[in-house]
């Protein structure tokens, strides 16, 4: 383990790091480059979270530069490395809500925007969620919502709780999956993967603890916050997932058992990880992996 230190505005690696691309097999000779996207803090002056991001936009191409990989400058192209999610093998999903939201690249059509994700990512083929989860202040990351456990097989947060909000932005994202292919032309495998029964809230105490910068986004009392299990990272041979304990207890049996499920071939660990979701991420999205 190699520890680095750098200065940034926040904690969300996810977003603010490099995109590693591979060219070529692993088993193969190949190479890693880095993707340097602009970031603006999930909306800059329309709907960004705080007021100063200067040292996160910086990040990705000083990291880069750091362990000598190649970079790619997307600039002035938004982008957050939460809302974009590949099979690896040609495939990107996003959500409409995001990547076409005014704070972002409000200058690009659709068709434009999924033109460079081609061109940077190397994707044959773009899906494109509707919704997210309910009150995600990123304009609903597709990290939060749906993820490839394979390729041509994801995992959909699901409530079967018609009177959820959740449950018409799960069930239209649902109807679009189910009509599509993926860059290979196969039909998706579909996994409903359950948000926690109760709503997680942030709690006043929680509230005392946290400090708020000027021109942050503030956050009040019994606000329910965007808990999704999906949000979980892969390493090498495991899944680390969040787990969000309390009255959720159950829930989150449910989410581990049904995970190791469809990941034999993996351990899956769960970890707590409320204080991280009262922060607005969570495990997918303080991390970020670099590809051997």
């Amino acid at each position: 383990m190699e520890l680095f230190s750098a200065k940034t505005d926040d904690a969300w690696a996810r977003d603010v790091a490099p995109t590693f691309v591979r060219k070529g097999n692993v088993s193969e000779e190949h190479e890693i480059r880095a993707v340097n996207w602009e970031f603006n803090a999930w909306g800059g002056e329309v709907d960004g979270l705080y007021a100063s991001w200067e040292k996160d936009n910086a990040f990705a191409k000083y990291f880069a530069e750091i362990y000598g990989y190649p970079v790619y400058d997307a600039a002035p192209f938004v982008l957050e490395g939460g809302s974009i999610h590949s099979d690896g093998e040609g495939t990107v999903m996003v959500t409409e809500s995001c990547l076409l939201s005014a704070g972002r690249n409000p200058k690009l059509s659709k068709e434009e925007i999924e033109q460079r994700l081609k061109q940077y990512l190397g994707a044959k083929k773009v899906l494109w969620l509707p919704r997210g989860i309910y009150q995600d202040e990123t304009n609903e990351h597709v990290d939060n919502v749906c993820a490839f456990l394979r390729p041509g097989e994801v995992v959909l947060a699901w409530t079967d709780n018609r009177e959820d909000p959740q449950y018409a932005l799960s069930a239209e994202s649902l109807a679009y999956l189910e009509q599509e292919t993926d860059a290979k032309g196969r039909k998706l495998v579909i996994h409903k993967l359950p948000i926690p029964d109760i709503p997680v809230c942030i709690t006043s105490e929680e509230l005392a603890g946290y400090t708020f910068e000027a021109g942050e986004d503030e956050r009040e009392a019994g606000e329910r916050l965007a808990a999704s299990y999906v949000n979980f990272y892969f390493s090498n041979d495991a899944v680390v997932m969040p787990v969000f304990g309390g009255e959720n207890e159950e829930s989150d049996r449910r989410a581990v058992a049904l995970m190791q499920e469809w990941n034999k071939d993996r351990r899956v660990i769960p970890v707590y990880a409320r204080d991280i979701l009262v922060g607005g991420g969570n495990i997918h999205c303080i991390t970020q992996q670099i590809p051997l």
